[in-house]
């Protein structure tokens, strides 16, 4: 059951009313509200199912538990959260230019990303640790 924007902004960390996916929406609209420290989202979300980029730039993907043809995407700017939206994760859901043809080129950005472990995001964050 989707909740109204309220409820999901009412969010603390240990909520039990909350499961992973409400967490995962609720974290996001926090996002959209104001920035978020990257850190902070680590903490709360746990590690993502894919990442890209590292503190500086890139996105954090967390995968729904009861959705299964959608993802949470979350745009990391300067170690924080500018960002937060819904993606595909199994049709094409991003273009870029091919620098070789100059044609547009659609394809889905989950194919281009890492698992979290071992990604340039998660040792960048790590050298950030006191």
């Amino acid at each position: 059951m989707i909740k109204d924007r309220k409820w999901y902004l009412s969010w603390q960390l240990g909520a039990l009313e909350f499961n992973h996916d409400d967490t995962i929406v609720a974290v996001g609209l926090r996002c959209s509200e104001s920035e978020v420290r990257l850190n902070d989202i680590l903490s709360w979300l746990g590690a993502p199912d894919r990442v890209s980029g590292n503190k500086k730039a890139g996105h954090l993907v967390y995968f729904f538990d009861q959705q299964s043809e959608t993802a949470a995407i979350f745009d990391v700017v300067d170690e924080r959260m500018i960002k937060f939206g819904t993606i595909s994760r199994s049709a094409n859901n991003t273009k870029m230019m091919d620098h070789a043809t100059g044609e547009e080129k659609t394809f889905n950005i989950l194919d281009t990303m890492e698992e979290f472990t071992g990604s340039e995001l998660k040792k960048s964050t790590e050298q950030n640790k006191d």
